[in-house]
């Protein structure tokens, strides 16, 4: 793609208001132009369509969309694009260490003199920064691993919200007792599954503080820190409260569990809630 084309769409589509489009509109500049644009049902919400669709009004351009099917599959399916030359023009995809596995510096733009960068949080920034070349912008608002739960079971049961592991445990134990499925577990997309031990990684860290740089250099194991195994061992205290289909649920499985109330809690990023609000 176009390097100017792509710093602009990507500009736009990313970064600006939505009132820059009307001072953009006049002479649609990029008249008959295709781009695709590649990411998971989450990323491409209704929010990231509007901005699809303002863009190829105000430029002329049309967008393709293609949907990440996530997970291992989804990042087998890359590695095969990024090896045959079949990358799309736009895609989201996982900073940090993830991002660093694909060896951006193959097949990415280096986007660190743009402008646009300045105005992104360092944090951030770092987590896309690889030998000094910036190849990524946020998408959308920053999103956190969580447990969601469904309010109303605990209003019935008069349930306190937990803030220890073991509160939370015996609010489980309860809501079995009570006819309830206390945790989706959305197996069938195996991504999913990561965000409990990932999430409890802030309770390895502040007993461990070095782990992190000894995991990455070969140093330490989950296996021989007890607190960093215990972040594996706490899926052996919920065995008994997982929905049946555990193995086979999908993520629009929980999205649709936890918004009618079919079960109470699920382990998941945050940028699911405008799908089960939906």
């Amino acid at each position: 793609m176009n390097r100017k084309l792509m710093s602009l769409v990507l500009a736009i589509a990313l970064a600006v208001s939505m009132t820059a489009f009307s001072a953009m509109a006049e002479g649609k500049p990029f008249e008959g132009v295709t781009i695709t644009f590649w990411g998971g049902q989450a990323e491409l919400n209704p929010g990231t369509l509007a901005v699809i669709e303002k863009a190829e009004e105000a430029l002329g351009l049309h967008v393709e969309t293609e949907i990440n099917p996530g997970g291992s599959e989804g990042d087998n399916i890359l590695k095969t694009r990024i090896a045959s030359n079949d990358l799309p023009d736009m895609m989201v995809y996982n900073s940090g260490s993830k991002l660093y596995d694909l060896n951006p510096s193959r097949c990415f733009l280096d986007i660190k003199d743009w402008d646009l960068v300045s105005r992104v949080d360092d944090a951030f920034l770092s987590s896309v920064t690889i030998d000094g070349a910036v190849y990524g912008l946020p998408q959308s608002s920053t999103q956190a691993g969580a447990i969601i739960y469904y309010k109303p079971d605990y209003e019935e049961l008069g349930l306190e919200v937990p803030h220890t592991w073991a509160e939370f445990v015996d609010n489980c134990a309860k809501l079995k007792e009570a006819g309830k499925t206390p945790i989706e577990l959305t197996a069938g997309d195996t991504w999913t599954t990561q965000v409990l031990f990932l999430g409890d990684y802030y309770n390895i860290n502040a007993e461990y503080p070095a782990f992190a740089q000894e995991y990455t250099e070969g140093k330490a194991k989950y296996a021989d820190i007890p607190v960093a195994t215990r972040s594996w061992t706490k899926y052996e205290d919920l065995v008994d409260y997982l929905n049946d289909d555990k193995s086979a649920a999908t993520v629009a499985d929980g999205n649709f569990a936890i918004g009618v109330g079919d079960a109470t809690h699920w382990f998941i990023l945050t940028q699911q809630l405008p799908l089960i609000i939906a």
